[in-house]
């Protein structure tokens, strides 16, 4: 009997040690308005595992209409998590719109985001940010 408890006991603290070392890894990417003034088309690059997260903060002037939207190239490689928006602070005319995504499967994707005023119907848009994710 002392046996088997113990053997239990090994077991548990093999499989608790075993799911310590799996940890997904947050990356981020910050783009305030003077970035898209300097150049309003950007891009990047990022190489996640399945599980790690990308989180975007954007500039966004919810108060003129604007906001951004994005589709992806392939699915089923990364998935949007979260989306919220920040207020803009005293003094300033934009907010910030914050994005999760996370890896969900092997590939590669683009997330193609376009920044537009909502009330135009899908005008073109006058930001572009398109993030090239490959997931291993």
């Amino acid at each position: 009997m002392l046996r088997r408890i113990f053997l239990l006991l090994i077991m548990c603290v093999t499989a608790l040690s075993v799911s310590a070392c799996t940890t997904s890894h947050d990356y981020k990417s910050e783009l305030t308005c003077e970035h898209f003034a300097a150049n309003s088309h950007r891009s990047d690059s990022f190489t996640l595992e399945v599980g790690d997260k990308l989180r975007l903060e954007l500039c966004s002037d919810q108060a003129a209409g604007y906001g951004w939207d994005y589709e992806f190239t392939t699915q089923n490689v990364v998935k949007e998590e979260d989306r919220d928006y920040r207020e803009p602070q005293q003094g300033s005319a934009a907010g910030v719109e914050l994005w999760t995504f996370e890896g969900v499967g092997k590939g590669t994707t683009e997330i193609q985001m376009g920044y537009r005023q909502a009330s135009q119907g899908g005008s073109q848009a006058e930001w572009t940010y398109t993030i090239t994710v490959t997931v291993q």
